[in-house]
């Protein structure tokens, strides 16, 4: 997969050795542990073996995974983080699994181009075994930054076919062109200065893209709260997208994000950029893989199975919103929807709940089909956005886990 990197500065070729990628322009970016830095790391000239020991090291002895325990004792949750499996952004990609499934080869390579806290990244890639995905984190903060990835997604816990690379994706993508068989630019169309240009560029003629979780200016959120980017209409985004020199015919289709994560049955895409949602999805692609479904649902056996943070067992033994945390409120308020959307989780059977482990523990479908529950029972839950079960690496699995503060996962120290 190396042979698709190309240098950001300057667009030739770059070359792998013990320690940096090299163009011949002497331009280079350390890697660590499999982890490449686009960024420039604290200088901007050459790097010597003496300095990138150096880096590694500090950021090996970070203490970020005693950080992770003192978290949890504190009981202290990363909000967003923890809701991600069922926020209705990411939810929104489950409808267009068939599509990529259908779509993908082997060896095809997928780009995630906002991977902020390990999630997106190690969802496709588990996903998707056959071909190998690059995920994109901007830097130094957020959730995870630098010692978090060095920490928990090492060579040994991460997906084997998950690289991750560390770039603004304000600049050049570090890829060649058309190299990308599915972009899942991820929460950036708003926030990135020319990512439709090189989204495109770096995507191959007949590949998808799909812009998940756009700002509209077609509307505002009631109450108000600030979304954050540069909003556009989304008419404005499906004219700017169709003439694109790189689009070669794809359908651009601007939907609802709410009704992407609507929908229930295979349906043909229509776009309708004048949606009166204020959160778009843009999926651009040959107009064969242009259709959603129902949402996809694994239930191997071995899937890891998450709780949806929003949600508890009441005292009489009934499933309910749970609103007692300032974090909860926060969610809810910012996405109204779900106190209708949730409304059905009241009328699953005690039966089916009683046999539930405790909703702040990670669990498998094994153990919930150990537990008595049917796989009819356990789709449901699913259904209903109770639980979300996924295949995860471990890395992912202890990201998670610090998200959540979730109980029944062991997090190693060093």
């Amino acid at each position: 997969m190396m042979s698709i990197f190309s240098c950001p500065l300057c667009g030739s070729e770059l070359k792998q050795t013990t320690k940096v990628l090299e163009c011949p322009r002497g331009h280079q970016y350390p890697h660590i542990s499999g982890q490449f830095y686009f960024l420039p790391l604290f200088q901007n000239d050459s790097w010597s073996f003496e300095q990138i020991d150096g880096l590694q090291d500090k950021l090996n002895n970070s203490q970020f995974l005693q950080y992770m325990q003192l978290k949890k004792r504190r009981g202290i949750i990363e909000p967003y983080a923890a809701f991600q499996p069922f926020n209705e952004s990411f939810q929104a990609l489950l409808n267009c699994i068939d599509v990529l499934k259908n779509h993908l080869k082997p060896g095809d390579v997928i780009l995630d181009t906002w991977c902020r806290t390990g999630w997106s990244g190690d969802f496709l890639a588990n996903l998707f075994p056959e071909q190998s995905v690059i995920s994109i984190w901007e830097g130094d903060n957020s959730v995870l930054g630098y010692k978090g990835y060095q920490a928990l997604f090492t060579p040994e816990t991460r997906a084997a076919n998950h690289t991750i690379i560390f770039h603004d994706p304000n600049k050049r993508l570090p890829l060649k062109d058309h190299t990308i068989a599915f972009c899942f630019a991820y929460d950036s169309l708003h926030r990135y200065q020319g990512i439709i240009d090189e989204v495109y560029r770096v995507t191959k003629r007949d590949g998808i893209i799909n812009f998940a979780h756009v700002h509209l200016a077609n509307s505002e959120p009631e109450p108000f709260f600030e979304r954050g980017g540069i909003y556009r209409l989304g008419l404005e985004y499906q004219q700017l997208l169709e003439s694109h020199q790189y689009n070669y015919g794809r359908k651009v289709n601007v939907l609802s994000e709410l009704d992407v994560y609507s929908t229930s049955q295979y349906t043909e895409m229509r776009t309708s950029p004048q949606t009166e949602h204020y959160n778009g999805y843009i999926w651009v692609a040959p107009r064969e893989y242009s259709y959603l479904t129902s949402s996809y649902i694994d239930i191997k056996p071995s899937n890891y199975v998450f709780f949806n943070p929003l949600m508890m067992v009441s005292s009489s033994g009934r499933l309910s919103i749970n609103r007692d945390s300032d974090n909860n409120r926060h969610i809810l308020t910012r996405h109204p929807f779900l106190n209708q959307a949730y409304e059905a989780i009241s009328a699953i059977s005690e039966s089916i709940i009683a046999n539930l482990p405790p909703l702040n523990q990670f669990t498998t479908i094994k153990q919930l089909q150990q537990a008595q529950l049917t796989d009819g029972q356990i789709e449901l839950l699913i259904k209903q956005k109770v639980l979300f079960a996924a295949s995860l690496s471990s890395a992912m699995l202890e990201a998670q886990a610090m998200h959540m503060n979730a109980e029944n996962v062991t997090l190693t120290s060093t």
